[in-house]
């Protein structure tokens, strides 16, 4: 005997309920650009390695595809409640368009990490002590994300990829001062760490009156930050004990 299933109508529900249902589909980490990758799937021979890593498949996905009244309503939701994951390093800081997204994706965004992955050769100087006044890389990023002024948490993580002539600190230094003052673009944090371990030093943030200073990890403010500084007058920041943590210190 045949069992009868009645399909479940979704979309009859509240617009509440079916928010609640969406925001609970919501995987973390949101959305990132580009993808992230992971390992290869379980091995069907001996020459499965050399087959291409693809994008982590994700089961909230698969609820775009029902209609494109869901579509667009989880995305809303989407983008409302998720955090996305922008990142520009060696392989796209070159592409004409960094991200494969909407405009009107990214005017919907309320939370936003950027991770910039850099090497010296990004930052377009072959002398840390002679960065140009413009950097395009910078530009361009800018240009990108102008949908996402009205980001409420925008955050800036730079990775330093060093070289023989780059210390790492003058990457985290070139790129912070960059990143500052972008206009429009106002990022809440900018994070440091290195290409294989983050260091978990202090950090720049903006305080009540939107102006930036140095927190430590426990975000005790440690130290101001003037507009304009030296890279000596970086570091000392950057390595600043803090006086509420005492426990923390070496």
């Amino acid at each position: 005997m045949e069992t009868k299933v009645t399909p479940f109508r979704f979309l009859e529900l509240p617009q509440e309920l079916r928010d609640i249902v969406y925001e609970h589909l919501i995987e973390d980490p949101s959305p990132s650009y580009p993808p992230t990758t992971t390992s290869p799937a379980k091995a069907l021979s001996s020459l499965s390695w050399i087959l291409p890593q693809r994008p982590a498949p994700r089961s909230s996905n698969w609820i775009m595809l029902a209609s494109r009244q869901v579509y667009q309503e989880y995305m809303d939701v989407l983008c409302k409640k998720g955090r996305f994951s922008f990142t520009v390093d060696q392989n796209n800081h070159t592409k004409r368009n960094l991200w494969p997204i909407r405009a009107e994706t990214l005017n919907s965004v309320r939370k936003c990490d950027l991770r910039l992955i850099t090497t010296s050769k990004m930052l377009g100087a072959i002398d840390p002590r002679s960065m140009p006044q413009g950097w395009p890389l910078r530009d361009k990023i800018c240009e990108t994300l102008t949908g996402v002024e009205k980001a409420e948490d925008l955050n800036l993580h730079v990775r330093a990829i060093g070289d023989p002539l780059w210390n790492p600190l003058w990457v985290w230094f070139h790129a912070s001062q960059a990143f500052k003052d972008t206009g429009k673009l106002c990022f809440n944090r900018i994070m440091f760490s290195l290409d294989t371990w983050s260091p978990g030093e202090n950090h720049l943030a903006r305080n009540d009156e939107g102006n930036w200073c140095w927190q430590c990890p426990s975000n005790h403010v440690v130290a101001t930050d003037p507009e304009q500084c030296n890279v000596r007058e970086f570091c000392s920041a950057l390595y600043a004990e803090c006086e509420e943590c005492p426990s923390l210190r070496a």
